[in-house]
């Protein structure tokens, strides 16, 4: 009887370890609404490696649907602009956009993603610049 106790309580505890993990993993999803909040430009604008937060009047938000469809909205001075098309994900974190505001598919990388967070790579001539963004609506 002690050898069943003892095999049942690890067991038991192993269980409820598993299921809170997966039910806090439920949560971490790029299908959500994300703003812009950060960019890091690498190389790019004198290679200073340091995160710089995006003023309010140059941010935008992406969306991602669990359907595929995607949708940029950018609003600044003088700026006002929708892109609504397609997006796939792929092994590694790849993820094609084709929209029609581009007249090629965007390919960027998923670096990071948390339920409140995104950190998506963009892949350029100098190198990697990055865009990081916070969840502001969950399906």
């Amino acid at each position: 009887m002690k050898s069943f106790i003892r095999i049942l309580i690890p067991g038991c505890l192993a269980l409820l370890q598993f299921s809170c993990s997966k039910e806090q993993n439920q949560n971490i999803s790029l299908h959500k609404k994300w703003k812009l909040i950060a960019t890091f430009n690498g190389y790019l604008m004198g290679g200073d490696f340091q995160w710089h937060d995006v003023p309010e009047s140059y941010t935008h938000t992406l969306e991602f649907t669990a359907s595929g469809k995607y949708d940029k909205r950018m609003a600044g001075p003088g700026i006002i602009s929708n892109c609504t098309g397609t997006y796939q994900s792929f092994p590694g974190g790849r993820v094609d956009i084709v929209s029609g505001c581009q007249t090629v598919t965007e390919t960027v990388k998923v670096s990071e993603l948390s339920a409140e967070t995104l950190i998506l790579d963009h892949q350029v001539t100098e190198g990697v610049t990055r865009d990081k963004y916070v969840a502001i609506s969950i399906p």
